[in-house]
């Protein structure tokens, strides 16, 4: 697991944190390849700025973009939104703030670009990933019901497959 933050002594603070509990993370020197090697990708940031492009992205990469919670905010490039094929937690809500927002305001994408809400994943109404090399990106702003509902279900398919380690958070 990569870990990366502006501010390098953070990133060392929280590692080191992390490696107490018993995970491997390495704080990357340099972000772009720490990007290019990973198949997930969770950008949880204040950035008003899109630090994420289409570059720094390989093919079958899943990006979770959960920081940008205002209009103001932002983490995705748009030219990366308009490549990926977008789920939101609220599409409604993702068009006046986040990511989906930005690249729509840039002319990158249109509303009827995003595949489906979250919601539509869940109950089967529409697929996720349909290509082994498609991107894919969650744009969430912040809906707390789904929130508690994904964590719930991911943690109970891992303990059903016997799969992660349990962490003490105390």
């Amino acid at each position: 697991m990569f870990l990366v933050d502006k501010d390098a002594a953070s990133a060392e603070n929280f590692a080191a944190e992390v490696k107490r509990q018993g995970l491997d993370v390495d704080v990357p020197v340099k972000p772009r390849k720490a990007a290019l090697a990973s198949d997930v990708i969770v950008t949880c940031t204040p950035a008003h700025e899109p630090f994420l492009r289409s570059a720094d992205v390989r093919s079958g990469t899943f990006i979770a973009a959960i920081g940008a919670d205002n209009p103001q905010k932002s983490e995705i490039d748009p030219a990366l939104m308009a490549k990926a094929r977008v789920v939101t937690d609220l599409t409604e809500q993702c068009r006046t703030m986040g990511d989906l927002n930005h690249a729509i305001r840039s002319g990158a994408m249109q509303i009827a670009d995003v595949h489906a809400e979250l919601g539509d994943l869940v109950s089967g109404k529409k697929p996720g990933r349909t290509a082994p090399d498609e991107i894919t990106l969650f744009d969430g702003c912040g809906v707390g019901i789904q929130d508690v509902a994904a964590c719930a279900r991911a943690y109970a398919l891992a303990r059903q497959k016997g799969a992660g380690r349990g962490l003490s958070l105390a």
